[in-house]
């Protein structure tokens, strides 16, 4: 039996996880918008707010969630919804496309989306909430803590930790053994060679 999910948030984003979703055998339940109220997005049911979140749980607790926005500037708010639809009671699925490739010895969290085409090898830990985007790759023994956005085509070389709430940009490239603070923002293509405090911004 297919498993039923929610989208949270639609957008750019949001398309792409459809695809990674109907290709993953998920049933699209439905999706939850602040602006957005038509079923015509890609045909889904609109469901609500989030203000709504609390009743839709509660009349459809055998689903699942997924958080399907993924602008930098709203990692505060996806962190926010993740936590409260926890507080409801309500659980989140770790969904993997099936082109990307995931060691054996690794770990994806629940709430996190891997994209197409990502690569996470072994000994790789993946917290909360995150999404790794089209195209990464994650090398050996490198953590990304829980509310991250792995943007597209974003290389994390070995042993690498990233902390809760970082935004790293499309193309940039993270050398080995290095630990990226809490809530930074790292650009599209920035390469990074050392270590760097929390709320780090490199653009």
């Amino acid at each position: 039996m297919k498993k039923k999910i929610i989208l949270i948030g639609m957008g750019g984003h949001a398309s792409a996880c459809i695809d990674v979703l109907e290709n993953n055998n998920y049933e699209l339940f439905g999706f939850i918008d602040n602006k957005i109220k038509k079923d015509d997005f890609h045909k889904l049911k609109y469901l609500g707010k989030d203000k709504d979140l609390e009743n839709i749980i509660k009349l459809n607790p055998n689903l699942f969630c997924i958080i399907s926005f993924g602008n930098h500037k709203l990692i505060k708010k996806r962190t926010q919804i993740f936590k409260k639809i926890r507080e409801y009671g309500y659980s989140f699925e770790a969904v993997i496309s099936k082109t990307s490739y995931i060691a054996k010895k690794s770990f994806i969290n629940d709430g996190t989306i891997i994209m197409n085409h990502v690569v996470i090898n072994i000994g790789v830990s993946i917290g909360k909430n995150c999404i790794i985007n089209t195209g990464s790759i994650v090398d050996h023994n490198s953590t990304i803590d829980d509310n991250c956005i792995i943007s597209t085509n974003v290389t994390i070389n070995g042993d690498v930790h990233i902390g809760e709430g970082t935004f790293i940009g499309s193309g940039a490239i993270i050398s080995n053994d290095i630990t990226i603070g809490s809530g930074s923002v790292i650009g599209a293509g920035v390469v990074i060679k050392k270590s760097l405090p929390n709320n780090s911004i490199l653009k």
